[in-house]
């Protein structure tokens, strides 16, 4: 199955990065509007959210948004085999991991449990109606919420609708996404 996820990780990661940049940035624009109209954003105190990278939703504005409505905003931050999300505020100053990702210095930003966050935004290289989701590979954030048995906040995947394909292949530890949202669509677990 792991090549089978590869194969479609491809073709899936071809198809977002064959969007124009207008596109991207009026597609993640749409997307951000959708979002912000959902109740669990509205109600929403404490956020986990990632800084996109290369052909991905574009979250900035997101973030600043969030911020601007005085939300409390978590990025992750990877370590080996894990990631945890720690506090950010504007303007702090953002290191770059073995990823070339930016995120906080997780020995001086507050972490908190994910258990705390009312919702986790997720990147995503592909997804399906489902709402399973086909990220990097790494595992990193399946690993973080496999052990929140009690309360797991409310995971929403962001994506272009190129992305969505018929099926996404799981594993037993694959976790869904309540929401994915897209330009176009809202899907639902």
């Amino acid at each position: 199955m792991n090549a089978q996820k590869q194969a479609l990780r491809k073709i899936l990661r071809q198809r977002r990065t064959n969007l124009s940049d207008i596109d991207r940035k009026n597609f993640s624009l749409d997307i951000a509007k959708k979002l912000y109209e959902q109740k669990s954003w509205q109600i929403a105190t404490k956020i986990g959210f990632f800084f996109s990278q290369h052909s991905e939703v574009q979250t900035a504005s997101i973030i600043k948004h969030g911020l601007e409505q005085n939300k409390l905003c978590y990025l992750p931050v990877l370590s080996e085999q894990q990631i945890t999300f720690h506090a950010y505020r504007s303007g702090e100053t953002l290191i770059k991991n073995r990823f070339n990702i930016s995120e906080p210095n997780a020995l001086t930003a507050p972490k908190i449990n994910p258990n705390e966050l009312d919702i986790i935004l997720m990147p995503l290289i592909g997804f399906d109606e489902r709402c399973n989701r086909l990220g990097q590979g790494g595992g990193y954030y399946d690993r973080c919420l496999q052990d929140l048995k009690n309360r797991r906040p409310i995971l929403i995947g962001l994506a272009f609708e190129c992305q969505k394909t018929g099926s996404i292949p799981t594993e037993s530890w694959d976790i869904p996404v309540n929401y994915i949202i897209t330009e176009q669509n809202l899907y639902a677990l």
